[in-house]
């Protein structure tokens, strides 16, 4: 099956005036076919950095990054990316930005429309089609982005912290949203988030990262029954995975900020 990501002691540096300054060393990490992967950390501990990276947006500086056992030397469609910022053209419609991938693949017309439509109906947008981006809530903005990736059909999703900018109720819809587009594609998703509740929610299994800079810390293996809906949120089991967690990642949040000030 494609869409198998493999980091393998990934190191990347960035040179300054007087120092060289590592975002991420020694991050280890896999996303097998058809898996929901997440990604967390404190802010700043390189978890956009590996996502860039598999991208291939920004090179290693040691170690290697592979999809299907090929190493990633630049962006290709094959990989998709969602970004927190919904890039979207505010000069082209609704259906003119989710078709301009197979547009510049100068694929036939008729089969374009075809394909938009239908991702417009999967995600709601119908009514919406001539609408321009400034015409839509955020939550709808970022469903015209996930369709303007999906309909390139990449083997990998990479989202780095999609609804970080969205409140929380249109959060919550959206995770059901990309749940829901999961279970019917199966694509490799891996999926940037500071949100403990959305990365338990959403996945097979969870990446602790360390503070910067960051390395793998632990691997969480969410156990919990698919398909997911809304009320696991208060399972037991649910609750635990969070308690570990928040555990972890607060101890690395006490590293950056120190312990909490008295007054």
């Amino acid at each position: 099956m494609a869409g198998h990501v493999v980091v393998k002691n990934l190191g990347i540096s960035f040179t300054g005036k007087d120092k060289t300054i590592w975002a991420v060393k020694d991050v280890s990490l896999e996303v097998k076919s058809r898996e929901f992967v997440s990604l967390v950390g404190v802010s700043g501990c390189g978890k956009s950095t590996v996502i860039n990276s598999i991208a291939g947006f920004v090179p290693p500086t040691v170690g290697e990054v592979t999809v299907d056992n090929q190493p990633i030397t630049e962006p290709n469609s094959r990989r998709g990316v969602v970004f927190q910022s919904f890039v979207l053209f505010p000069w082209k419609t609704v259906f003119e930005n989710i078709a301009f991938g197979p547009r510049s693949r100068d694929v036939d017309e008729k089969a374009i429309t075809e394909s938009v439509d239908q991702y417009l109906k999967l995600m709601g947008l119908m009514k919406f089609a001539d609408h321009y981006p400034q015409q839509l809530s955020g939550g709808m903005r970022q469903r015209v982005a996930l369709a303007r990736v999906l309909i390139n059909d990449p083997d990998v999703l990479l989202m780095d912290e999609p609804f970080g900018a969205l409140d929380a109720q249109t959060r919550i819809f959206m995770q059901e949203v990309v749940l829901n587009l999961w279970e019917s594609t199966h694509k490799s998703v891996l999926f940037v988030t500071h949100d403990i509740d959305e990365a338990v929610f959403l996945s097979d299994r969870v990446y602790v990262m360390t503070a910067a800079p960051g390395s793998i810390k632990s691997v969480y293996d969410i156990e919990l029954e698919r398909p997911r809906h809304a009320d696991i949120r208060l399972d037991q089991k649910f609750l635990l995975y969070k308690k570990e967690l928040y555990e972890a990642i607060r101890e690395e949040s006490q590293k950056v900020l120190g312990p909490l000030p008295t007054f």
